[in-house]
This record gives C-alpha cells, structure tokens and sequence, in this order.
C-alpha cells in the first residue's frame, strides 16, 4: 500500500474495474436494465413470462414473493443469443 515515497498508491492499477469509470459504467447498466425490466415487464407477462414452471410466487406475512427463475434463465439465453449474432 505504501510506495517508498511513504505516499499511499491505489491497490488496483488504474483502467482494471475501478478506474476510468469501470464501476460508473456498471451502475449505469445496471440501472438501464432495471427501467427496461421494469417497463418491459408487463408486456411480457402477457405472453406467459412469469408464469412458467420453475417461476415461484408465494406469501409470508401478508406480503406476496416473486422469484422468477425461469424466466430468468430463459431471458438470459434470449438476451445472449441475440448478442452474439449482432
């Protein structure tokens, strides 16, 4: 951590996941792909997305649960086909 200045240096080289906005990058994605999600969502249900086998739904105290597995996974597949023929 310390240089033989005795001034501290970053433990990550610059441009490896933290420097120039690797981390900003990821948050901005991430956000984009909720607002999508969130917009796209149901639409999608009209065609049966969230509804298939494997997609749980349940209620615990008053509050309804939705863990969409596999729609997660199909989506997932989906998403990764039509990014590798672009």
């Amino acid at each position: 951590m310390f240089a033989q200045s005795g001034r501290i240096s970053h433990p990550l080289p610059r441009g490896e996941g933290w420097g120039e906005g690797g981390v900003l990058r990821w948050l901005l994605v991430v956000a984009i792909a909720v607002i999508v999600i969130g917009v796209l969502g149901p639409r999608l249900a009209r065609y049966g997305l969230g509804r298939l086998p494997g997609d749980l739904r349940f209620r615990k105290n008053g509050r309804e649960y939705y863990l969409p597995i596999t729609s997660t996974i199909l989506l997932s597949a989906l998403l990764t086909l039509i990014a590798r023929l672009i």
